[in-house]
């Protein structure tokens, strides 16, 4: 197991290998547009098998987050990767939702 957060001092270090399972919880939507592609070719570069994303498409109304749909994230996920499932988990908070993504890479 290994972590990579290049705004953690312990993690900032990125990864020199492919990994078979990576995760990117809850990062994806933090980020602004223009930051969204190369972090998604930076995941791909080093997923063997699997990567499992997790983005809010309706973040809490107190949140700064712009809403957007599952499907733009699994479209922008696409563009980089082979999607294999797209869910969306209702967690019981009013309003909120969260896009769970799979994905293998296309090479």
């Amino acid at each position: 197991i290994a972590g990579y957060d290049p705004a953690v001092d312990a993690f900032a270090a990125p990864p020199d290998r492919r990994y078979d399972i990576v995760t990117c919880l809850d990062v994806l939507d933090q980020f602004g547009e223009k930051f969204v592609a190369p972090v998604l070719d930076h995941i791909a570069q080093h997923t063997a098998h699997i990567a499992v994303f997790a983005c809010l498409p309706k973040p809490a109304a107190a949140s700064r987050l712009k809403p957007r749909t599952s499907f733009y994230w699994h479209f922008l996920i696409g563009q980089h990767m082979r999607v294999v499932t797209t869910s969306v988990a209702l967690p019981g908070i009013e309003g909120y939702e969260r896009a769970v993504i799979v994905a293998n890479p296309k090479s």
